[in-house]
């Protein structure tokens, strides 16, 4: 895949975003630890990309394809995802199915 650092801003609130067709784009601003763990939760995404699963259970196998792969990042990740701007992002996502 082609990886892209980011700003903070270009992203906010998410932590990375795959686009097709091969594309990752991580926030620079993460710890490296968080960034590997980014990196493989859109790697797993990209391998998926044909899938027609709920968006949650996508994201389910994607956080634990990333947690096998940086389990240290992916701590660091679900505490930095209690930040009240985070929970909003999951909520809205959410209430949209997305």
């Amino acid at each position: 895949p082609e990886i892209f650092f980011v700003s903070k801003e270009t992203l906010f609130p998410a932590f990375g975003m795959f686009q097709v067709p091969n594309k990752i784009s991580i926030r620079a601003d993460l710890p490296e630890q968080v960034q590997r763990f980014v990196l493989q939760h859109e790697v797993y995404h990209m391998q998926e990309q044909e899938t027609k699963e709920y968006w949650a259970w996508q994201e389910l196998k994607a956080n634990w394809y990333g947690f096998k792969q940086a389990p240290v990042g992916g701590v660091m990740a679900l505490f930095l995802s209690l930040s009240p701007s985070r929970l909003k992002f999951y909520w809205s996502r959410w209430r949209e199915g997305k």
